[in-house]
């Protein structure tokens, strides 16, 4: 007879080999609509050099903290982070230095959150007017409507305002829109002096 021989089963057990995950957060400049016309985009502080933070993603999420402001811009504060690259003050915003707590799966971009600044429109009476001073705030680039003749001065009309105090040229007419405001100003009245006709005529003293 023949020999019998016995063939052992041999099991091989494999598991999952896991590699982390790494996504990359940017904090980019962005780009903002300049009001010097349609589809005029500009970075914002160039100079700027895009900061790439790599973070990683798993079952113990990792928590990212924010950077605070890095990008400046004219009439405007950053007070948050944005995922638009064009945010004005509109749409979701990250605070700054907050934790970023929105959940993490893929590459994140974030851009300034734009606040624009306000600036204070004063109409003041100056040395000679009398009456009460008015004052307006305005957001950067923004106008406003100027009063009208709200000073009185004795022997003198006010035809409109100017920002140097007693000045005799008229850059702003009264109850007209402002030039876009870009900071602080205040505006004093342009006097023009009455006159009286004082003559005598020869049949009123018959």
């Amino acid at each position: 007879f023949g020999s019998t021989q016995t063939v052992k089963n041999n099991t091989t057990k494999f598991y999952p080999h896991w590699k982390q995950v790494v996504f990359t957060f940017t904090f980019g400049a962005g780009s903002y609509y300049d009001a010097a016309g349609p589809n005029n985009y500009t970075d914002a502080s160039m100079t700027q050099l895009n900061e790439v933070v790599m973070r990683t993603d798993g079952s113990d999420a990792q928590q990212i903290t924010l950077p605070g402001a890095m990008f400046t811009r004219e009439g405007y504060v950053q007070t948050g982070w944005s995922v638009s690259k064009t945010n004005n003050g509109t749409g979701v915003k990250y605070e700054l230095n907050s934790v970023y707590t929105k959940e993490i799966d893929g590459d994140v971009n974030l851009y300034p959150y734009w606040t624009p600044v306000v600036y204070t429109v004063k109409f003041e009476g100056g040395t000679d007017g009398v009456g009460t001073a008015q004052e307006a705030e305005v957001a950067y680039n923004k106008v406003t409507k100027a009063p009208g003749a709200i000073f009185t001065r004795l022997g003198y009309s006010q035809i409109g305002w100017a920002t140097t105090e007693n000045s005799d040229t008229v850059e702003l007419q009264l109850n007209a829109n402002t030039p876009a405001i870009k900071g602080d100003v205040t505006y004093y009245p342009v006097w023009f002096k009455d006159f009286f006709d004082t003559s005598v005529s020869v049949d009123s003293l018959d």
